[in-house]
């Protein structure tokens, strides 16, 4: 038992490399620590930067990308999602299928990006 515990440990460590740490549960992960890369390649991801540095994709779409670390990058290449930053982050978000929510709330610290159709910035 101790011995599968400690290969879901591994496994979720390099899930987000660099000395992050990331806990996920099916397509919903949570990263925090000095820097974290989770991607989503099937789409449908619900995908949060607690702390630190991290990079997502999701390459499906339709995923919930939501920033409250230090600097994040964003990326959406199945097109659908929603991408937040929060006041203090640094964010840059793209999306390349159209049809995204980017939520920068006023931060002079966020870029956002999209091509495609219906994207709404606020």
């Amino acid at each position: 038992m101790i011995r599968l515990i400690c290969l879901l440990v591994l496994v979720f460590a390099a899930a987000c490399g660099g000395g992050g740490s990331g806990v996920c549960d099916g397509k919903d992960c949570v990263c925090t620590g000095a820097s974290c890369d989770v991607g989503c390649a099937n789409g449908d991801c619900n995908q949060q930067c607690a702390d630190g540095n991290c990079t997502f994709s999701c390459a499906g779409g339709s995923c919930d990308q939501d920033c409250q670390g230090d600097r994040c990058n964003f990326s959406c290449a199945g097109g659908n999602c929603d991408q937040a930053c929060a006041l203090g982050s640094i964010c840059t978000f793209s999306c390349d299928g159209g049809g995204c929510d980017q939520f920068c709330g006023g931060n002079p610290n966020c870029t956002a990006t999209c091509s495609g159709p219906g994207c709404t910035r606020l």
